[in-house]
């Protein structure tokens, strides 16, 4: 649902074409505020599905240009979910297990990445809702069943 926070041309970049696939990765990481977007730094552990994803997407604190942390108006560090290409990624194959191979969840690394203004979500934000996913054309099977889903009608 994350489409549902972006501008229709990021959520084209990040899920265009028909195996875009978003992986997410959890762990601490940065961005720095810059002219435009932000310059995002971090390891991530692991991202669940990365073998296979088009994109990926992480959570980072902003902080400012002198390297202070922004903060919410009560006081907590500002998360936004950062998003962009697997490409721009660098990826390191550390998925050597037994079971739950086929997750292929490598870790990735990003230093000083430069993600546009456009390219990042936050739910806390109303301003950023409803954008592609409101425009996403779907299969009207598949629109008649989340349609009627909601009110516990069947298709």
């Amino acid at each position: 649902m994350t489409a549902a926070y972006l501008e229709p041309e990021a959520a084209c970049e990040i899920f265009g074409g028909p195996r875009g696939i978003l992986a997410w990765a959890p762990g601490p990481g940065t961005a720095r505020v810059v002219e435009d977007g932000y310059l995002v730094t971090a390891t991530w552990s692991f991202a669940s599905d990365s073998r296979h994803a088009t994109g990926l997407g992480c959570h980072v604190s902003v902080v400012e240009a002198d390297g202070t942390p922004r903060l919410n108006a009560d006081g907590s560090p500002v998360i936004r979910t950062m998003l962009f290409p697997k490409s721009n990624a660098r990826m390191t194959d550390i998925w050597h297990v037994i079971g739950l191979k086929g997750t292929g969840s490598d870790r990735f690394s990003v230093e000083d990445l430069f993600v546009p203004q456009r390219n990042w979500a936050t739910r806390d934000d109303e301003t950023r809702r409803g954008g592609a996913a409101l425009s996403v054309q779907q299969p009207p099977a598949l629109r008649r069943g989340v349609c009627r889903g909601g009110d516990g009608d069947r298709p």
